[in-house]
């Protein structure tokens, strides 16, 4: 397994500490308990940036993370394109004919159905149906 050697951080509680990007957050919570005196804020952008208070007003001008925030902050606005409302000679709103009713073209086309309900409904829609087959024989 070959290990990262190139992307080490400098710790800013103690310049000694040389620690992989990666891990750069855990190794923070650890050593801020070993320097519980260090005046030291963190950026509102980055949690990782700890800077000395006295730096702190540079740091926010000049934070490298600023541009990821003003990016999303200050959007540009969406350019619509204005056109003529299209004219159209068709309405289909306006039907001239009725709507469709499934009911009624059952009732007027060979189509076998299917009793549903109690016992005696069935019996009665079965003798219905037989009167209504006749009708197209």
């Amino acid at each position: 397994m070959e290990k990262n050697t190139g992307d080490f951080v400098t710790c800013t509680y103690n310049n000694a500490h040389r620690v992989l990007r990666s891990r750069l957050q855990l190794h923070l919570i650890k050593c801020r308990s070993n320097y519980p005196h260090a005046e030291l804020q963190k950026c509102p952008l980055n949690q990782l940036h700890l800077v000395p208070e006295a730096e702190f007003e540079l740091h926010l001008v000049s934070c490298p993370d600023r541009k990821i925030i003003t990016h999303y902050k200050y959007v540009d606005e969406m350019k619509f394109l204005k056109h003529d409302p299209i004219e159209s000679e068709e309405n289909w709103d306006d039907t001239e004919s009725g709507n469709y009713n499934p009911e009624t073209y059952v009732r007027s086309n060979q189509i076998i159905r299917k009793p549903v309900g109690p016992p005696s409904k069935r019996k009665a829609f079965r003798h219905e149906e037989e009167e209504r087959w006749q009708q197209f024989d």
